[in-house]
């Protein structure tokens, strides 16, 4: 057999040897089920703190002194990452410092304290990286805000020997802790809470000033007055049973007039009815005899009054008559009235060799005709005389509004020829309209308290 022969007998073999062979292979690989493949990781070392930089809360550089500030350090990593130390896996310790700790001082945990004014560096070391410290300035502490305060008393009129309430309403505009405190001047009043009660002596008569005090945490402190006042009531003289009506013949026109007792106007049951009908602006005047005394000096009107319909009153008129004890008749004379938009007050006047009362607007709005309808008001109307019977005019309260007359006062004395120590009282109504109309109102807790 020749070469030629032999070696395409030894392809053929090897041919059909390969091809038998991979076959197997295939037939192999197709009966292999299906296996998940693994990726081999290769771990790597974790990142170090190359760099370390310090922040305060809100990027502050100023600090007042007092005050605190909380401080975080950050690191930057070898990979590139920052994040707020200590790390959560690397967990460095962190010593904090500052430059001058008569100046700040930090805690473990990063909080500076301002001691005193200057500028200081804040500091911290993480290990063998020592941060980039951050710089800041200690501010003196602004001088504190003075606190606020307003004095009250409940009731304001109390009988000798009672007890009131005091009230000090105070308040820190810098949320800063107030301690009370009270004075007198007369009668007692201890503790330190915000409302207190005053002792009134049973002998004293008159108007008790109290203070309320109040001073603030760290500085400042305000301090405010109410008057108490302590003198023998009346009593409601709502009551009582004789009550007179009579025209005013110095006002123009005419009118008639009664009463009735008790009337029921919510939310009393005891209310006094005033009603009158006139023509011609014309004033009714319902007066009460209510004890004897010339020795008292002081006076108060105080009484609550509503009206149906406002607008028929041109003036309320509520007077206080004294006899002193040389005979003459003071006359504590005031009006709410709509002729001049004032309470107006008297005092004498000389006319054809007589002393004759005389009206004065004063510095204290009113008019009756801007009341509200069908509604209670609170009056109030202080007053004072001398020896001689000039009478000084002090304050009117309206619906809890307090104002003083403004040099209102004069001679008010006149020879009536009435019984010395008498004590009377009016309560006036004059008509609004030209031609007629009427008036319906009503009184409750007339009540005269006199020192």
């Amino acid at each position: 057999m020749n070469k030629l022969c032999v070696f395409l007998l030894m392809s053929i073999g090897l041919s059909a040897f390969v091809s038998t062979y991979a076959a197997t292979i295939r037939s192999s690989a197709a009966n292999v089920p299906d296996q998940t493949v693994v990726t081999a990781v290769t771990s790597t070392a974790p990142p170090t703190l190359v760099s370390a930089y310090l922040v305060a809360k809100g990027d502050a550089h100023t600090i007042v002194m007092g005050r605190t500030l909380q401080f975080t350090a950050y690191g930057t990593y070898s990979d590139g990452s920052v994040v707020p130390l200590p790390d959560s896996e690397a967990d460095p310790e962190i010593a904090w410092n500052t430059s001058n700790h008569a100046v700040a001082k930090i805690s473990v945990l990063g909080h500076v304290t301002a001691l005193s004014t200057g500028t200081v560096n804040i500091e911290a070391v993480i290990g063998t990286i020592t941060a980039s410290p951050w710089a800041l300035t200690v501010l003196a502490a602004p001088p504190p805000v003075p606190p606020t305060v307003s004095c009250s008393a409940n009731p304001s009129l109390i009988k000798p020997g009672d007890t009131t309430s005091i009230t000090a309403d105070a308040n820190s505009r810098q949320d800063l802790p107030l301690t009370y405190s009270y004075s007198a001047s007369a009668g007692s009043i201890s503790g330190t809470s915000a409302s207190e009660t005053l002792e009134t002596p049973g002998s004293f008569e008159g108007i008790i000033t109290v203070t309320c005090s109040v001073d603030q945490q760290a500085g400042g402190s305000a301090s405010a007055t109410t008057n108490v006042l302590v003198a023998t009531s009346s009593g409601s003289l709502d009551g009582a049973p004789d009550w007179k009506a009579v025209h005013d013949s110095a006002t123009p026109g005419k009118s008639m007039g009664s009463s009735a007792y008790p009337v029921i106007i919510r939310p009393y049951d005891d209310a006094r009815q005033f009603y009158m009908t006139y023509s011609n602006r014309g004033g009714e005047r319902f007066s009460l005899s209510f004890g004897k005394s010339a020795s008292v000096t002081h006076f108060i009107y105080n009484t609550y009054i509503y009206f149906v319909d406002p607008s028929q009153v041109q003036n309320v008129e509520l007077d206080i008559n004294q006899v002193m004890s040389n005979g003459q008749t003071v006359i504590f004379g005031t009006q709410c009235s709509s002729n001049s938009g004032t309470w107006e007050y008297t005092t004498a006047v000389a006319d054809d060799g007589d002393q004759k009362p005389h009206w004065y607007a004063s510095n204290i709005p009113c008019s009756p005709k801007t009341w509200t309808a069908n509604s209670w008001h609170e009056v109030q109307i202080a007053s004072s005389r001398d020896s001689s019977g000039n009478v000084t005019y002090d304050w009117v309260t309206l619906d809890g509004a307090t104002t003083n007359f403004v040099n209102a006062a004069g001679p008010s004395a006149f020879s009536l020829g009435w019984a010395v120590g008498d004590l009377s009282l009016n309560f006036q109504l004059d008509g609004a309209n030209e031609v007629s109309g009427s008036i319906t109102a009503y009184v409750e807790d007339l009540t005269i308290y006199a020192w």
